[in-house]
């Protein structure tokens, strides 16, 4: 039986529906430029991996249709002036909210220290007391 014949039901790409082949080229694409890749390399990377170049540029062109449309904003955001002593009572009662969170965390987190230590040496007591008599340990169950 010829190779192809045995094995062409493992075709990586050619089988898969144009959707979910433009899908999957759409997502990689996007992942590749948001990794800070250019636009030619990620699509060079996809050819390079067995996708039709026209594959390629047409999901490249989906994308940036996408990203088109969606990146002009439907209504402008208004912002308003903030008034200066709002601004500084939050930065106030922020720095105290966290100065308070320290203090606490770092006080349960030396009490976590200390139960542990103390646990670790009554493990360590019980296995040198276990060490020491084992033999007799051993001799009651015979």
């Amino acid at each position: 039986m010829p190779f192809n014949e045995r094995w062409g039901c493992f075709s990586i790409v050619d089988n898969y529906p144009l959707k979910a082949k433009q899908s999957e080229l759409i997502g990689g694409i996007k992942n590749a430029l948001e990794r800070g890749e250019t636009p030619q390399r990620a699509k060079q990377t996809f050819v390079n991996a067995g996708y039709s170049k026209e594959e390629v540029e047409s999901a490249e062109k989906e994308l940036s249709r996408i990203y088109s449309s969606i990146s002009a904003p439907l209504v402008a955001p208004i912002k308003e002036p903030v008034p200066e002593n709002i601004t500084s009572q939050f930065q106030l009662s922020t720095q105290n909210n966290t100065s308070q969170f320290k203090s606490k965390s770092s006080s349960s987190s030396k009490t976590k220290i200390i139960v542990l230590m103390i646990i670790a040496i009554l493990i360590l007591i019980g296995a040198a007391l276990t060490g020491l008599f084992w033999n007799k340990i051993t001799g009651l169950f015979k």
